[in-house]
C-alpha cells in the first residue's frame, strides 16, 4: 500500500518559500574533470528563457510549471520535465516544442542527456522509487534502472560515465544519506552523516567530492566539509574546517567548482552571505565578502572566462533576483526584471 508523504520543512529555506520558479541549464558538473564552459549558460525565470549574457534579456517561454534542475541543454535542443501535466519536452533553444512524451513523476532532474525521476508517492516500508533515463533525440526517455530509497533529496550531480550522487535525508529525519545509482541498476551506499538542521550539498572538484550541511536558516551551525577521495565513502572522508571569519554561523546555499577552485557560501552573524573560495590542492582560501547567496549555480562561459550563478536572499529580500557573475575583476551582479 501506498501513501502520499510530505516532509515539513523550515519555511526559511529559499529554495522552497520563494514563489518563483528557477531553472538551470547547467548546474551539475562532472566528477570525471572539471565543468566544461558554455557558450553562453542559459536559465530559466518566471517562465522566461534566459541567457546569462549581458544584458540579460527573455529568449522565450517556458511553462512556469518548469522547475530548477528539471530542464538541461543537449546539443542544439532543451530537454525539460513539465511538472504540471508529467511530461518530458523536446524544444529548440527559444523554448519552441519539437517534441512531448509522457513521464508522470513527482519531481526530475536533468542533465546532458540523463534524467532522474522520483515517484510521487512514498511507499511504506520501501520508500520513494526512483528510475534513472538516458533522453534519445529521436525516441525520448529510455528507463535504464529503478530503486526504492528511503531518501527525500537535497542535491544530486551526474557523472560522465551515465551515473548519479543522489544526497538526502531518511523519513525518520535522522540521517542524511549520500548514494550512487548506475544505469545497470548497481546501488552503492556511499554512508551517512546525522541529520541536523540543514541540507546536504555535493560539490564535484575533479575526481573528489566535498560534501557538506547547508543551514536552514541563518544561525550557528556546523561548518565541516568532508572530502571523498575517489572510490571512499563519508565515513572515510577527510573531515575538514577551513579559516573563515570569526562572523561566520553556517554554510548557506549551493556550492560550485570553478577553475580548480571551490566556491562554499556561508552565512554571518551580520546578515550577508560569504562565499570562500578554496583550493583543495594548495589550501589557499580568500573570502568574497558578500555574494548575495548562491541559489542557483548557472555554469562558466567560455565566450567571456566567467562564471555565473542565481543570487537571491530570503532574509535580504525575498523578490530579488540577480545574476551573479565571477571573473578575473572579481564578483559583480546584474538585477533581472
Amino acid at each position: 500500500m501506498r501513501s502520499t508523504r510530505r516532509r515539513p520543512t523550515a519555511r526559511a529555506n529559499s529554495l522552497l518559500a520563494v514563489s518563483l520558479l528557477v531553472a538551470s541549464l547547467l548546474t551539475a558538473a562532472s566528477l570525471a574533470g572539471c565543468q566544461r564552459a558554455a557558450a553562453t549558460p542559459l536559465f530559466a525565470l518566471a517562465g522566461s528563457l534566459r541567457s546569462c549574457a549581458e544584458p540579460s534579456q527573455p529568449l522565450g517561454q517556458l511553462p512556469a510549471s518548469v522547475r530548477q534542475r528539471a530542464l538541461t541543454r543537449a546539443a542544439d535542443a532543451l530537454w525539460y520535465w513539465n511538472q504540471a501535466d508529467g511530461s518530458l519536452v523536446r524544444s529548440d533553444l527559444t523554448g519552441l516544442e519539437q517534441a512531448r512524451w509522457p513521464l508522470p513523476a513527482g519531481a526530475a532532474w536533468l542533465q546532458g542527456n540523463s534524467l532522474l525521476a522520483r515517484a510521487e508517492t512514498f511507499a511504506d516500508g520501501q520508500g520513494f522509487e526512483f528510475a534513472l533515463y538516458r533522453l534519445e533525440p529521436a525516441t525520448g526517455p529510455r528507463r535504464l534502472a529503478e530503486w526504492y530509497l528511503d531518501c527525500f533529496p537535497s542535491d544530486l550531480c551526474f557523472l560522465a560515465d551515465g551515473s548519479v550522487l543522489l544526497a538526502g535525508a531518511d523519513q525518520a529525519d535522522r540521517w542524511q544519506r549520500l548514494y550512487r545509482l548506475s544505469g545497470d541498476g548497481r546501488r552503492q551506499d556511499l554512508g551517512h552523516l546525522p541529520r541536523q538542521a540543514g541540507f546536504v550539498r555535493l560539490v564535484p572538484l575533479g575526481e573528489r567530492l566535498l560534501v557538506f550541511e547547508s543551514g536552514s536558516q541563518k544561525a550557528k551551525g556546523d561548518l565541516t566539509i568532508h572530502l571523498l577521495e575517489p572510490g571512499q565513502s563519508l565515513a572515510e572522508a577527510a573531515n575538514l574546517t577551513l579559516a573563515l571569519p570569526a562572523d561566520a554561523l553556517c554554510w548557506y546555499g549551493y556550492g560550485f567548482t570553478w577553475q580548480a577552485d571551490a566556491y562554499l557560501p556561508f552565512a554571518r552573524a551580520d546578515g550577508s552571505i560569504g562565499l570562500a573560495r578554496w583550493n583543495p590542492a594548495t589550501g589557499q582560501l580568500g573570502i568574497l565578502a558578500d555574494c548575495g547567496g548562491v541559489y542557483l549555480p548557472l555554469g562558466a562561459s567560455s565566450q567571456d572566462s566567467a562564471y555565473y550563478y542565481l543570487a537571491f536572499d530570503y532574509y535580504q529580500d525575498p523578490t530579488r533576483y540577480r545574476l551573479a557573475r565571477i571573473d578575473a575583476a572579481g564578483l559583480g551582479f546584474q538585477a533581472l526584471e
